[in-house]
């Protein structure tokens, strides 16, 4: 759980706070993508759980 936790610090950092350092813009919507599609598939894995 803690090493869950300390990757999704470090991928925020690398993706939103990167950009204070080095100028650059910060991602914008390319993480949507990926996030909807796990969500997407954590919901399914409830539902079928919950179903039977």
């Amino acid at each position: 759980m803690l090493l869950g936790y300390v990757a999704t610090i470090l991928g925020g950092f690398s993706a939103y706070g990167g950009s204070e350092r080095t100028g650059r813009l910060p991602l914008q919507g390319t993480l949507l993508v990926p996030c909807s599609t796990w969500l997407a598939g954590r919901n399914v894995v409830v539902l079928m759980s919950s179903i039977g």
